[in-house]
């Protein structure tokens, strides 16, 4: 109990001591130095720091107006970076307009057409000079396609007339194989003709026994 009515009268003794203090010095000019002093002029009561509402008031309200002017410090920044933005913007497009219609000019100074088609001068002469490569080209592998197919059809009529010989020289050695198979197969035939008639004469010979 006694601890309290002691810890109000220091709060009531600091709080007017604080007051007076207040209206003669001059407000700190950053949040440090308030917060500082804030610190300073607080007493202590045991563990506690002790400090007055009219103090806390001011440095809330000291933060308040601080950070209100940095926003609108911010927000004025901001404003400006915009307004050269745009101005940047605009320089842009203008330098990109007067370098499209430079190059425009350089364009048709560089190009020619030819039956509608826009070509640059060099690469007209790359053009043509590819034209009569690519004739010389298609020419050279006609005539090289020509002479393989000349060649292709002698070595198929070469063929043709070796297979023909091969066929005819099968067929001959075919047709003295099967005559030979023929004669042996009457040979056999009159072998087993023979032979029957053995057989029927032993029988004849066993059945007058």
């Amino acid at each position: 109990m006694y601890k309290i009515i002691f810890f109000a009268f220091i709060i009531l003794n600091f709080s007017l001591t604080t007051l007076a203090q207040d209206g003669q010095e001059a407000p700190p000019s950053n949040l440090n130095e308030a917060f500082e002093e804030l610190k300073d002029k607080s007493a202590n009561y045991e563990q506690y720091q002790v400090v007055a509402n009219a103090r806390l008031d001011a440095f809330w309200k000291q933060i308040t107006d601080t950070l209100a002017a940095r926003e609108n410090a911010y927000n004025n920044t901001l404003s400006e970076i915009r307004d050269l933005n745009n101005k940047m913007e605009a320089m842009q497009a203008d330098m990109e307009k007067k370098d499209q219609q430079m190059a425009d000019n350089q364009y048709l100074v560089d190009h020619l057409k030819v039956l509608g088609i826009s070509f640059s001068k060099t690469g007209y002469v790359y053009f043509n000079f590819f034209i009569i490569l690519a004739l010389a080209v298609v020419i050279g592998l006609g005539f090289n396609r020509y002479k393989e197919n000349e060649k292709i059809a002698v070595d198929k009529k070469k063929l043709a007339e070796t297979a023909e010989a091969e066929l005819e020289d099968y067929k001959k050695k075919a047709k003295e194989k099967e005559m030979k198979l023929r004669r042996e197969l009457q040979t056999e035939i009159n072998k087993n003709e023979d032979l029957n008639k053995e057989i029927i004469q032993l029988k004849k010979k066993k059945t007058t026994n």
